[in-house]
């Protein structure tokens, strides 16, 4: 279920960055910043070393 949510985030963020809205910028460094929610996915996933 969450890789659903996280695949629909992303489709978001891109829509928003192929709008060219610059307040996307901003959550997106939020995601991908350490200890981010995306590092924090990867780590529950299993897959840390192919994120980083």
């Amino acid at each position: 279920m969450i890789q659903i949510l996280v695949i629909q985030d992303l489709n978001l963020l891109i829509v928003r960055v192929d709008k060219e809205d610059q307040d996307v910028y901003k959550k997106l460094k939020v995601l991908f910043a350490p200890t981010g929610e995306f590092q924090e996915i990867s780590i529950n996933s299993g897959w840390t070393k192919e994120y980083l």
